[in-house]
């Protein structure tokens, strides 16, 4: 039987204005007119869809049926993240996929929890430093410049610093927002029409290009076994997985885009989660000094600290990072008795399905045990989907969920993070923005103490 969603008339998503609201406008739309919703879309039909059975279909069931690479949201970001996983569908996608994953699996995470707590470790004495004067941390540089350093040493071998470090964060930061601002301003303007906007743009890339090639340079240059040298000799050593050099850079900048964003904002959303629920920062801690003493977390210890886990799915399904896809349907599709026709954009928010009120009761409410493991496991397989589902699911799911688990554990086992008690500011972007600067207090406390 068909069903005939709710027209939205009237409706514009695009703007200025909207580039702020989007993710509230779709939260509001969702509760008055449901699970999916027809409206117009930067001058397109498009249908918006938040139950888990829809996304499971689009997702997992018919992903050939719908198209991510030529839909309104993947055009803009290819002068960032090129023809890589991000952006790519059909043959070009699952040779991408072919060559990165197992370069990806080889990574080596006993050097990886290494490389993470030492880094952690040295943001971390220079807190204590500052809190012995009394100084405030700006959290988000903080965090994002700790995971940059991270993810270019654990899958790149290069050491990321200073100057090189600083302009790095300010590029993929800047180069994010110019996509977004022509994302939400539904401007078509080819990215070759020399806009200030788009030589702006190509600032940033050129700068981006650049420390990519180094990164490859030494890779070639020294012995190692991290991702992006895997990567190297697999390409190099077999000619059916060969890609050209800019897919490689393609692929650094996808996992410095990350890096930057998706991981840095899960760790500082968790922080100023746990400033505001005491009886959680609690638990958590309690948990940590009994599994841990005073020693450092290793990537063995992770199976133990089941409520950090916990922490972490939570903070996740709140402020998922990925808050909007959409795919572009092949030919005239039905789903759940809704027919769209072909060429329909279709729109999909994880933000939206993670508060859906017949999958999550009180979905504002932030509480970790909604992922114990009886209650988890009775979850619909998509009314959490923070790293997307069915065949393009995350390829680095697992190493960010280990890095995330890893870096919030040695952060709370050594500090407390006191911030002001307010909504943290988030825009949409490629993922969610969280707008500083985000001023921070870190009280430093015993390890091993609860």
């Amino acid at each position: 039987m068909h069903r005939t969603p709710p027209v939205v008339s009237g409706l514009r998503i695009s703007g200025p204005l909207r580039e702020k609201n989007t993710i509230k406008l779709l939260v509001d739309l969702s509760r008055e007119h449901g699970d999916t919703i027809h409206f117009k879309f930067l001058h397109r039909e498009a249908w918006f869809f938040s139950h888990p059975d829809d996304i499971q279909t689009i997702l997992q069931d018919r992903p050939l049926s719908f198209l991510r690479g030529d839909s309104h949201q993947t055009v803009p970001i290819k002068p960032i993240l090129g023809d890589g996983l991000v952006t790519t569908d059909g043959e070009m996608w699952q040779h991408q996929r072919k060559v990165v994953r197992p370069a990806l699996a080889q990574v080596a995470l006993g050097r990886m929890d290494e490389v993470m707590v030492a880094a952690a470790d040295r943001m971390l004495d220079r807190w204590e430093l500052r809190a012995r004067t009394g100084q405030p941390i700006e959290l988000l540089q903080e965090i994002q410049e700790l995971t940059l350093r991270i993810t270019c040493e654990v899958l790149f071998g290069y050491t990321l610093e200073g100057a090189e470090l600083a302009r790095t964060r300010t590029s993929l930061l800047l180069a994010q927002d110019i996509v977004a601002e022509k994302v939400f301003a539904g401007l078509l303007v080819p990215h070759s029409v020399p806009t200030p906007k788009h030589l702006a743009l190509k600032r940033e890339m050129a700068w981006l290009g650049g420390l990519a090639e180094r990164m490859i340079a030494q890779a070639r240059e020294r012995q190692g076994e991290s991702f992006l040298q895997r990567l190297l000799s697999h390409t190099e050593a077999d000619a059916e997985l060969a890609i050209t050099g800019q897919q490689v850079q393609d692929h650094i900048l996808t996992m410095l885009v990350a890096a930057s964003e998706n991981t840095a904002n899960t760790l500082v959303c968790a922080l100023h989660v746990l400033a505001s629920h005491p009886a959680v920062e609690e638990r958590l801690r309690s948990e940590i000094a009994t599994v841990l003493g005073g020693r450092a977390p290793e990537t063995t210890d992770l199976a133990a600290l089941s409520y950090a886990d916990m922490v972490i799915r939570e903070t996740l399904r709140v402020y998922p990072g990925a808050w909007g896809l959409n795919r572009r349907a092949l030919k005239e599709e039905e789903i759940r008795g809704c027919v769209v026709p072909a060429g329909a954009q279709l729109i999909f928010s994880a933000w939206i399905t993670h508060r859906h009120p017949d999958f999550w009761r009180d979905p504002e409410t932030f509480d970790p045990e909604r992922f114990a493991s009886q209650r988890r496991a009775a979850l619909h397989p998509f009314a959490w989907w923070p790293f997307g589902g069915g065949p393009r699911t995350c390829i680095g799911r697992h190493l960010a969920m280990t890095q995330t688990m890893l870096l919030l554990t040695r952060i709370v086992q050594r500090t407390r993070v006191r911030l002001p008690a307010a909504p943290l500011p988030i825009v949409p972007r490629m993922v969610i923005r969280i707008q500083g600067p985000l001023w921070a207090r870190p009280e430093p406390t015993p390890m091993g103490a609860a």
